[in-house]
């Protein structure tokens, strides 16, 4: 009978201690999912904030230009292919492209290499 009884408070011991653990990994659970949560405010925020190309602030061309760029889904892409060589004067990729501003619209000519 006492090795029952012992047997019961092991039993019992054990339990308590499976329930402690049961806890602590819900805290760690609930922990993991605020860190995973924030990253994924972060990230939002950083989509939201993110400008990828800078313009000339004297250059009405380049301020929109720029405009244009970095409303784009994937703005970091775009204008690193964009290079300022002079007012609206860009070389894109292979390819030299001269913008100009007509009333509210942005539009653009280009040539594949400087003999085209």
């Amino acid at each position: 009978m006492a090795s029952l009884i012992q047997e019961q408070k092991n039993t019992h011991k054990k339990i308590l201690e499976s329930e402690e653990i049961v806890a602590d990994l819900r805290n760690l659970l609930k922990e993991k999912d605020e860190v995973l949560n924030n990253i994924k405010k972060g990230a939002a925020e950083m989509r939201e904030t993110r400008v990828s190309y800078t313009p000339s602030k004297d250059d009405s061309i380049d301020l929109a230009l720029s405009k244009f760029i970095n409303s784009q889904n994937d703005p970091q892409k775009l204008g690193a292919l964009f290079l300022k060589e002079g007012k609206g004067v860009y070389q894109f990729g292979s390819k030299k492209v001269y913008v100009r501003i007509e009333g509210d619209k942005i539009l653009s000519t280009f040539s594949q290499n400087e003999n085209s």
